[in-house]
């Protein structure tokens, strides 16, 4: 589970086609098949080095995602996953993707974004 807040950013530095190589200050801290966010996207760590770490990436994650668009020089939004005890200061959010949604439409209101989305009926019954 994750809080959805930035931790750190890092940097792709290769990419094959089941792998991101990640150059990130967090990598040293990480341990094998942790789950990171990436760019809000559950992946598991594969690979730890001292300053990079390596993540799996399935077909389904390319295909629901835009994990697909990235090279490497690409900057990314990290997140390591909670430990129980952890304060919340964001929202609980899993990053796993179950469908992909189309932009309706979105308002400027107040100081805000408001983003209406159209998602499928297979995975409205899974949303709160």
């Amino acid at each position: 589970m994750f809080t959805g807040l930035v931790q750190e950013t890092g940097t792709l530095i290769a990419r094959s086609s089941n792998t991101l190589t990640i150059s990130a200050d967090c990598a040293s801290k990480l341990t094998l098949g942790e789950s990171i966010a990436v760019q809000g996207v559950c992946l598991t760590v594969t690979r730890v080095q001292s300053t990079t770490f390596a993540v799996a990436i399935s077909a389904t994650t390319l295909r629901f995602t835009t994990v697909g668009s990235w090279s490497a020089g690409h900057f990314l939004n990290l997140e390591r996953a909670l430990a129980l005890g952890d304060r919340l200061g964001g929202h609980i959010v899993t990053g796993h993707s179950d469908g992909v949604g189309r932009l309706l439409r979105k308002e400027k209101l107040d100081h805000s974004l408001v983003y209406w989305f159209e998602i499928s009926d297979g995975i409205s019954g899974t949303l709160i």
